[in-house]
C-alpha cells in the first residue's frame, strides 16, 4: 500500500493526509465531481437501500451529486474523509470516516461496496486501509463502527480489522416502517498499534 498527494487534503494546515490510496487491485481517493453517476450506477442495488441507514432506493444522479457535493467540502473542513473505491476508472464503492473529532480524537467507518464487487476481499482491504489512514494519518484514539444485525457480511469484514464488540443499540434505526437493532463496536488506538507493530511519531 503507497500513500500518495498530501498536498491538497484539507483547509486545514495542521491536518495534511493523503487524498489518495494505492492499494492491491484498486485505488481509494478523495471524491470528486465528476464521480456521482457511477456511484449512482453501483447504488441501483436494494441491497445496500436495506443495510444502511441514509442510502436511498431507487437510487437517483441527484442523490449521487448530493452525496459528492457534501463530501467535498467535509473533507475540505476536515469533518469527513470519504474515499472512493476506484477500479476501472468508476467508484464502485466508498469507504470513509465520518464525524471526526479532532478534540476527542474519534471517527466512525463506514462503507458500501456495489454488488460485481463483493466476495472478492475488495472491501477488506478498503476498510484496512482506511483503519490505517485513521489511526496513523488523523491519530485517532479511537473508532467507532457498526451493522445492522442482520448484515453479517458487514459483521465478517469488522471481525477482521480487529474492533470489539461493544454491545447493542436496540431498534436504534426506522428503515422502510420498520425498527432495527444495530451492533457497535470500538477500536483503540493502543489496541491498533498493538496488532499492527506500529510506532507513531
Amino acid at each position: 500500500m503507497v500513500h500518495e498527494d498530501k498536498k491538497f487534503s484539507t483547509k486545514n494546515p495542521r491536518l495534511m493526509v493523503p487524498t489518495k490510496i494505492e492499494c492491491n487491485g484498486f485505488i481509494l481517493r478523495r471524491l470528486e465531481v465528476g464521480d456521482a453517476p457511477s456511484i449512482t450506477k453501483y447504488c441501483q442495488d436494494p441491497l445496500i437501500h436495506q443495510m444502511t441507514v441514509r442510502i436511498p432506493f431507487p437510487y437517483e444522479l441527484k442523490d449521487g451529486e448530493w452525496f459528492v457535493n457534501n463530501s467535498i467540502p467535509k473533507w475540505d473542513e476536515g469533518k469527513e474523509f470519504n474515499f472512493g473505491i476506484i477500479i476501472n476508472n468508476e467508484v464502485v464503492g466508498i469507504c470513509g470516516l465520518a464525524g471526526f473529532d479532532s478534540l476527542h480524537r474519534h471517527a466512525e467507518l463506514g462503507y458500501w461496496l456495489g454488488k460485481p464487487f463483493r466476495g472478492q476481499g475488495i472491501m477488506s482491504k478498503a476498510a484496512k486501509a482506511v483503519v490505517k489512514f485513521a489511526f496513523e494519518e488523523l491519530k485517532v484514539h479511537r473508532l467507532d463502527v457498526w451493522h445492522m444485525e442482520q448484515n453479517e457480511g458487514s459483521k465478517r469484514i469488522i471481525q477482521k480489522l480487529g474492533f470489539t464488540h461493544e454491545g447493542m443499540r436496540r431498534e436504534g434505526h426506522l428503515k422502510d416502517g420498520k425498527w432495527n437493532n444495530s451492533v457497535m463496536y470500538g477500536l483503540l488506538e493502543s489496541e491498533y498499534l498493538k496488532k499492527n507493530k506500529v510506532i507513531l511519531n
